[in-house]
């Protein structure tokens, strides 16, 4: 209220509108006022236009941030560095997107990846909702395991993005340009919004660059691991042209001392001791794969909260909002 009124003319004003006070708060000049039940709203047009009063306001109720179920979460170093726990709770994505992870395939049994695993492919004849190696579980886990379902870890894309699993990697660990090419123009011609790769190879091929700009074309995202060899020499497919390529960092922000680094590096991203589900309970992984997964779920989700967003704007965006860390080189 305006300064100046006695006790008596407070509780006047209060009144002449149909409140009760509650309590107060003197040194502000602040009443919390109670009204009749279906009232609120024109008793505070009335209270704003009181000569007597500087403002009104209807109590707002204020969620705290909010704490997912997720059995390991407390764990999760990593989604705090990023920003994550920010989001979680406040923001809530209409939309959906959908992730290929191109790797050693997808373990469709995870009870943490339940319900999340779309149409699939293999260009090495096999079934891509197995994983005789894990890796790309464990990828898929980290992009974007289900989120408060109290069970495994939290996935940095809580908003159900959809798991394209796309086998190019053997169970040995190795794949074959001509197979990840095939599966890169396979996940962007079935409505992939980010492609993930998670592996690397100083040799450069046109012909993966231009499987990498046809995907582009058709709107993917593609994100790929620069590599665990502590090489400023450039690797692909993280190197080549509209493909962000992601370093590793540790809890302390800094470089981690097995990632690669250099002109590749678009972006970096926690790599050291990522939580990550697996057919065998819970894992913690290292390397530069872990945090192309962690961008990778990261623009799954700005793609759920702006369906309209290009891939460009989506690239855009994680670039503008990344913290400086180290030299332009």
């Amino acid at each position: 209220m305006i300064a100046g009124l006695t006790s008596a003319e407070q509780q006047s004003v209060i009144a002449r509108h149909g409140g009760t006070e509650t309590s107060s708060i003197p040194a502000l000049r602040l009443h919390f006022v109670d009204v009749a039940g279906g009232t609120a709203n024109e008793a505070l047009t009335n209270f704003q236009s009181d000569a007597d009063v500087v403002s009104a306001d209807l109590d707002a109720t204020r969620t705290a941030e909010a704490v997912p179920s997720d059995t390991v979460y407390p764990s999760q170093w990593a989604l705090p560095h990023i920003g994550w726990d920010q989001a979680f709770g406040t923001v809530a994505p209409a939309g959906s997107s959908t992730i290929a992870v191109l790797d050693t395939g997808v373990d469709a049994s995870v009870s943490d990846l339940s319900g999340r695993l779309t149409g699939g492919y293999s260009a090495l004849g096999g079934n891509p909702t197995t994983d005789a190696n894990g890796h790309g579980t464990w990828l898929a886990s980290i992009a974007a395991a289900g989120t408060d379902n109290a069970d495994g870890i939290a996935g940095v894309d809580y908003a159900s993005a959809q798991i394209m699993p796309v086998q190019v990697v053997a169970a040995d660990g190795t794949g074959q340009d001509s197979d990840i090419i095939s599966g890169v123009v396979w996940a962007a011609d079935h409505g992939a919004d980010v492609i993930l790769m998670a592996f690397s190879n100083p040799t450069y091929s046109s012909a993966l660059q231009d499987a990498v700009d046809y995907a582009w074309s058709k709107g993917a995202v593609i994100v790929a691991a620069t590599g665990n060899d502590s090489s400023s020499v450039a690797h692909y497919p993280a190197g080549d042209s509209k493909v962000i390529g992601v370093s590793a960092t540790n809890s302390s922000d800094e470089l981690w001392s097995g990632s690669n680094y250099g002109p590749d590096t678009f972006l970096a991203a926690p790599g050291v001791d990522i939580a990550a589900d697996s057919g065998s309970g819970t894992q913690f992984v290292t390397g530069t794969s872990a945090s192309a997964a962690i961008v990778a779920g990261a623009a799954a989700l700005l793609k759920a909260n702006d369906p309209s967003a290009s891939n460009g704007v989506i690239v855009g965006r994680l670039a503008r909002t990344a913290d400086a860390a180290a030299t332009a080189d």
